[in-house]
């Protein structure tokens, strides 16, 4: 009895030091993902292309595609890096919570506008969860609202899920006027970068 009792404590830290080392491994990955790329030096395209190697190296399994259309130089910083946010928050609930084998990244600008798509072909919303988004894809929807954009997230018919987010193309941003006791203004430009 004495021996099944310590197979059965042994089995058990193994699998506790293989959760802590799983643990330290996602607290790791979410402080890089804190600094991303640097998106000053690399453009939005080479900051995506590498953001996908990442993933497709932390999930073999999953074959993301990246399809960039369009030039991202009209971009500024606060856009192409909420863009970014958008890619990595969609890899990384594909890769936790999808079941994908299969994932679509696509971001089309034109002058206008630009458009970004995640899309998988994993299970969609399973009734755990439902179809609502959780925090982080919360924080996608506020940070494009912020940006002027729009968001929609949800299951796919049939399965898979679908982030679409679009954000306006603002050249010449207008002067807002600053609610802060005098009626001072305060400049909203977007600092227009050849950083694409």
């Amino acid at each position: 009895m004495e021996e099944l009792g310590d197979a059965r404590l042994h089995a058990e830290l193994v699998e506790a030091r293989r959760a802590a080392a799983e643990c330290l491994a996602e607290v790791r990955r979410s402080v890089a993902a804190l600094r991303p790329a640097d998106l000053t030096a690399l453009s939005l395209p080479d900051a995506l292309a590498r953001l996908v190697s990442e993933y497709e190296a932390l999930d073999p399994a999953i074959e993301i595609a990246l399809d960039v259309e369009g030039s991202t130089d009209a971009l500024d910083l606060e856009q192409r890096l909420a863009l970014y946010r958008c890619a990595q928050e969609a890899l990384t609930n594909i890769r936790k919570h999808a079941g994908a084998s299969r994932a679509l990244l696509r971001l089309r600008v034109d002058e206008r506008k630009a458009e970004f798509l995640a899309l998988d072909d994993g299970r969609g919303a399973s009734s755990d969860n439902g179809s609502e988004p959780g925090f982080g894809l919360l924080g996608i929807r506020e940070r494009i609202a912020l940006l002027g954009g729009t968001s929609s997230m949800g299951p796919e018919p049939g399965k898979g899920w679908r982030v679409r987010v679009t954000l306006p193309i603002q050249r010449d941003a207008p002067v807002s006027v600053a609610k802060t006791g005098d009626a001072g203004t305060m400049e909203r430009g977007h600092a227009t970068s050849a950083v694409g």
